[in-house]
């Protein structure tokens, strides 16, 4: 997931695109993922990162963009700077994986 800030003249969100309400609080979050994810892990993981934000930040709902960028698995490097998924084939990611983003937290 990628965060950045960028100033009042950097960066322009239409506030009324597709339908949204946006307010100069909008934010846009950037996530890499398995190309293999259907659909449906894409729409619950763009609805836990909405839900978090606006709870974390007090923000409106339309105020979180989400780029979900789609790397094929070969391209992922856990460490090492090793191609692991390319050299071990493709390992089973359990869907449980997408739990801790719906998960209630504590406190």
């Amino acid at each position: 997931m990628t965060i950045s800030e960028h100033g009042e003249n950097e960066l322009f969100l239409d506030p009324t695109f597709m339908g949204m309400q946006r307010s100069s609080d909008a934010v846009i979050i950037t996530l890499l993922l398995g190309a293999h994810r259907p659909l449906a892990d894409k729409k619950a993981v763009a609805a836990a990162i909405n839900k978090l934000v606006v709870e974390a930040l007090h923000i409106s709902p339309d105020d979180v963009f989400i780029a979900l960028i789609p790397v094929p698995n070969e391209s992922f490097s856990f460490g090492r700077g090793e191609l692991q998924l390319h050299l071990v084939g493709e390992l089973p990611i359990p869907r449980h994986a997408f739990d801790v983003l719906s998960a209630p937290r504590s406190g």
